[in-house]
């Protein structure tokens, strides 16, 4: 018999590299790779893939598989919603907006400066 392991989100290459990249400023006890928050008064947690809990901040790679879809842009907004009402705020990455994130990485965390909002055209 194998060991239980507890389930977590897969992770991709882009999330990976990027939290790398987050490392650089908040070493690792500060950011962990797929955090697990726990909604208070519910019994359920919700996932964000890079979390940086003593600044309740949040980092997703929204890559096109997962958050192309309808029903992954609506899982999205409902756990956005949720770590919102908990004082969290998450930070959407994706390709469009990679290099600015990496270029300014230290003034978004810190809500000092917004990451752009880039409207893709699905075709």
């Amino acid at each position: 018999m194998g060991r239980w392991r507890r389930w977590r989100p897969p992770t991709s290459i882009q999330q990976n590299i990027l939290l790398h990249y987050v490392r650089e400023i908040y070493p690792f006890p500060f950011s962990l790779l797929n955090y697990r928050v726990r909604i208070i008064g519910k019994r359920k947690s919700r996932w964000v893939g890079i979390g940086i809990p003593h600044l309740k901040v949040g980092i997703e790679y929204d890559g096109q598989k997962a958050h192309a879809s309808p029903a992954g842009r609506k899982r999205d907004k409902e756990r956005d919603a949720e770590l919102k009402a908990m004082g969290w705020r998450v930070i959407h990455v994706n390709k469009f907006n990679w290099k600015y994130f990496h270029a300014n990485m230290g003034r978004i965390i810190n809500g000092t400066l917004e990451l752009p909002k880039v409207v893709t055209v699905a075709g």
